[in-house]
């Protein structure tokens, strides 16, 4: 049973908070609150997985090498009144919607003096970051960016209310929460668009990143059928909430844009997801199963070809960076069965060339950080994984005879 992520916080009087060290990653945490009365698990910042309900990213080792140059020092700025921690300052769009707007949640009942982020060191706010704390009703000369210990005098930790990663259920508070939040905010935005009903959510233009081959031809025919081929990366933050809580029907291609509903409160448009990693792909289920009152469903029939990068973080092939091959066949009935499309213009043939023109832009395209030998080895397994798996004729007519 998953765990309930009720609101929660705790109030600390004596804390410090550490910025984050030049050795903080994605993966792990150097820095963030001390106290040495006590040490609250609201204090670590959290993430849930498939092994480990509750996983902390937080290096707790990291304020045992700060307390002898800092505990003491009178130096460290004092902030009056009262903060509130808001937690680690992600700046990649989809960490950032996912895991640093989630402990805002007092705001319903309190303002507070201090809004304190810890961010990645020489990290700045990013145009979509401060469009979300204006969405929020944050003032943003009440934010502070942490870069050298802070003392609050009265600190409010909340929990995260939300966490990035399968196992963890979120409140119907928050999302209550959320919604006053987005009506509120929406109340006085001022567009002269008129929203579409339906929405394909592309990766098209970003294949190099990772996403399916064959996209191309999926938005082309479902723009021909009345979907509005949407590109989030060219509209505001406030743009693409609003397309989303406009919707009817939203079709996401699998990517950090599905973290753009993150912000957002019930949902009425159904919301499909097409796969291109299905490991990752249940990390979006609490997100998506929390906000949408209507139907649901992910399409995970694909294989995932052999990345042709390196993760320098992780120290293993880069596997968010895939490329991936459809089960056509299935494909075509997820998408006619859950009344997505009724697919009048498909081609298969045409389907086909688009496949391997987008597998060609993927090569062309793809920033390749892999040594000369380590390339060959892995290109020779991204070709044998397309001869092996695909059915295009225009890719198996490039078998050795």
């Amino acid at each position: 049973m998953a765990i309930i992520l009720n609101l929660e916080s705790t109030i600390c009087n004596d804390a410090v908070i550490f910025p984050l060290s030049i050795n903080s990653s994605n993966v792990k945490i150097h820095g963030g609150i001390y106290s040495k009365k006590d040490f609250h698990e609201y204090f670590n910042h959290l993430r849930a997985t498939r092994t480990e309900r509750l996983h902390s990213i937080t290096d707790l080792t990291y304020f045992d090498k700060q307390l002898n140059s800092h505990d003491s020092d009178s130096s460290i700025e004092t902030l009056s009144g009262q903060s509130l921690y808001c937690g680690v300052l992600f700046n990649h769009f989809g960490h950032f919607m996912s895991e640093s707007i989630h402990r805002m949640w007092p705001l319903r009942d309190t303002k507070f003096d201090h809004y304190l982020f810890c961010p990645f060191p020489n990290e700045k706010l990013a145009n979509f970051q401060i469009a979300m704390f204006e969405y929020m009703g944050i003032p943003l000369d009440r934010i502070q960016l942490v870069s050298s210990p802070v003392r609050p005098e009265s600190l409010v930790v909340p929990r995260q209310a939300s966490l990035l990663g399968l196992g963890c259920a979120i409140s119907s508070d928050y999302i209550d929460f959320l919604s006053s939040i987005e009506n509120k905010f929406y109340r006085v935005y001022q567009s002269t668009r008129d929203y579409p009903e339906k929405i394909y959510v592309t990766r098209s233009n970003n294949i190099h990143t990772g996403g399916y081959a064959g996209e191309s031809y999926i938005e082309k025919v479902l723009g021909r059928e009345g979907f509005y081929i949407f590109s989030p990366e060219n509209y505001s933050l406030h743009e693409q909430l609003a397309f989303y809580r406009n919707a009817e029907l939203i079709v996401f291609s699998q990517g950090s844009a599905i973290h753009g509903l993150e912000p957002l409160g019930y949902l009425k448009a159904k919301i499909f997801v097409l796969s291109r990693n299905p490991g990752s792909l249940a990390n979006f289920i609490p997100l998506i199963n929390a906000r949408c009152l209507s139907k649901y469903a992910f399409f995970d029939q694909i294989s995932v070809l052999h990345p042709l990068q390196w993760s320098e973080l992780k120290k293993v092939p880069k596997w968010t960076s895939n490329l991936a091959i459809v089960n056509l066949d299935q494909l075509i009935d997820f998408v006619i069965d859950n009344q997505i499309s009724e697919l009048n213009t498909f081609s298969q043939d045409e389907f086909w060339l688009y496949e391997a023109m987008d597998i060609s832009r993927y090569l062309l395209n793809i920033n390749i950080n892999l040594t000369p030998d380590l390339f060959f080895s892995y290109f020779i397994k991204f070709r044998d994984d397309i001869l092996r798996l695909s059915k295009n004729p225009y890719l198996q007519n490039l078998k050795q005879k």
